[in-house]
């Protein structure tokens, strides 16, 4: 699963303070980071006085960066309907499904309540049944192969009444499972969302799976498309080592700016 090792710390170069570790060849704070750059671009601009000019240099990046999304937006998927089929389910190699007690307090519209003095808090009925489904998604974690892919959701609730909408726990649930895999809810997909009245003793069931073929992987900044990070360039600077771009994108943006270049 993605995500082990950024727990780790180093020590500043420049100022000592300690910070989470963010790629494997980071020696500076955020902060100290952020000055270097800033250092290395004035010393650029002292020794480029002729070539450094502001305007033009960020109106040449700004034509270059719409060339290469033009670019990237050809490579993307073509939206069409005919592409996506409703009863085409995915085939999963994994999947695991928990059942909690549901109650209300699981809606989007019971969770928070004003303490009357206009400020917004998180009822605790809410709090300890999100660490409830929290907990059991973190203990699937530990036993499936979670890769940063595409999570496939199934949700059933059972109400006790007619009353509440089933959609609205929908992002209770994402939330909850955010944390318990250690995925990023823009992968999620909702596979199935189903509800029934149950009077006694109603439960909400949630299942959790990924693709049979599914690896980690990276949704390209350009084009769209994901892609396997043993696809993607390296890039030290990276949590995952690896760039946002995939490499015919970068060949795309390689090739604007040599025509750039040249253009001078």
């Amino acid at each position: 699963m993605m995500g082990e090792g950024s727990s780790a710390s180093i020590q500043c170069e420049v100022c000592g303070e300690s910070v989470v570790k963010g790629g494997p060849n980071q020696r500076y704070c955020p902060r100290c980071s952020q000055e270097k750059r800033r250092e290395t671009s004035r010393l650029w601009a002292r020794n480029h006085p002729k070539e450094y000019d502001p305007s033009a240099t960020k109106a040449k990046h700004e034509r270059r960066t719409a060339a290469l999304r033009e670019a990237g937006a050809a490579r993307s998927e073509p939206a069409s309907l005919t592409s996506w089929i409703v009863d085409d389910e995915p085939l999963l190699g994994w999947c695991a499904r928990i059942a909690v007690p549901f109650d209300y307090s699981m809606s989007k519209n019971a969770i928070w309540r004003n303490n009357g003095a206009g400020h917004v808090l998180l009822r605790r009925e809410s709090n300890a049944a999100s660490d409830l489904l929290a907990s059991a998604f973190t203990k699937i974690a530990a036993a499936c192969p979670v890769v940063q892919n595409k999570v496939w959701l199934d949700i059933m609730v059972e109400k006790p009444n007619h009353r509440g909408d089933a959609v609205n726990v929908v992002d209770f649930v994402a939330d909850a499972v955010k944390v318990g895999l250690g995925i990023d809810d823009r992968w999620f997909c909702i596979r199935r969302l189903d509800w029934r009245v149950v009077k006694i003793n109603p439960r909400l069931i949630i299942g959790v799976g990924q693709e049979i073929d599914a690896v980690d992987s990276q949704v390209c900044s350009y084009c769209g498309r994901i892609i396997p990070l043993v696809e993607l360039p390296r890039n030290n600077s990276t949590p995952t080592g690896r760039g946002r771009t995939c490499r015919e994108c970068t060949r795309a943006r390689a090739r604007l700016a040599k025509q750039a270049m040249a253009s001078l």
